[in-house]
């Protein structure tokens, strides 16, 4: 017999089982119940009626899938990393009670693990498109749908600019000189680059890569220094953080214009 949470009962059955069969016996119960909290109670009788003692167990109906876990903590879009963690959050507060993991990765099958922490860590051997699913299964089995998250492991440097050039600038055995205190440096971009690092003698310039321009250009904010000679390069950087090396690089002189009166 099944009863309800306010002891009514929902469902009664007979089971007969043989005189001397020894073991575990199951019923299975021929009614949807309802979600809810229910006892069942089984009571064993003899072929003259003698009555046994009855035994109860608390049932746990339950439909409702657990929510999709929130990934939380995950690597950029690109990423030079091999060693992947990837964290998200309990769903439902304690529902969810072990979760189950895909992971697809260059060059390898799909991996498939379970596990009980909200934490997983991994290694990607070849660059390439990663996808990382979780869902969630709670005590009775549901399981949510799953949540997804991709990236891309990039580990190859980017090349370096080929030639830096200084706008309004002269160029006599290979010094380029300039009366511009503040000078802009051209370029050419370089694929895949989405940054580069600018270097004017010990001094580093970050400088932002525009989708609409094959040249880019970049004014110093900085005052150059008369009679001095500054080294100056360019480094790459692309949307995983890789650096090229250094571009050749080219000497710089700043050489105030002197104004004659008349």
């Amino acid at each position: 017999e099944v009863r309800n949470s306010m002891g009514n009962p929902v469902y009664t059955s007979v089971q007969e089982k043989d005189l001397g069969t020894a073991g575990w016996t199951s019923h299975e119960i021929e009614k949807l119940l309802e979600e809810g909290i229910y006892t069942a109670y089984i009571t064993p009788y003899d072929n003259v009626g003698r009555v046994g003692n009855t035994l109860s167990t608390e049932l746990k109906i339950d439909y409702t899938p657990p929510a999709i876990p929130r990934i939380t903590t995950i690597p950029d879009q690109y990423t030079n990393k091999r060693s992947i963690t990837i964290e998200w959050e309990k769903p439902n507060d304690d529902e969810a009670v072990e979760y189950h993991l895909q992971i697809e990765r260059p060059g390898t099958d799909t991996h498939s693990s379970t596990v009980k922490d909200e934490k997983y860590t991994f290694d990607v051997d070849s660059d390439g498109k990663v996808t990382f699913r979780v869902r969630a299964e709670d005590s009775s089995g549901n399981k949510s749908d799953f949540a997804v998250y991709e990236f891309n492991v990039d580990t190859v440097s980017p090349e370096p600019p080929n030639d830096i050039d200084v706008i309004n600038s002269a160029q006599l055995d290979g010094l380029y000189t300039t009366s511009d205190i503040n000078p802009t440096f051209k370029w050419d971009r370089v694929n895949n680059a989405c940054q580069y690092i600018l270097t004017v003698g010990d001094k580093n310039y970050k400088v932002s890569q525009s989708d609409e321009n094959d040249i880019v250009e970049f004014k110093l904010l900085e005052d150059l220094k008369e009679d001095a000679t500054y080294k100056v390069c360019v480094t790459s950087v692309d949307f995983a953080g890789n650096e090229s090396v250094e571009s050749p690089s080219i000497d710089l002189k700043f050489e105030r214009t002197e104004t004659h009166l008349p």
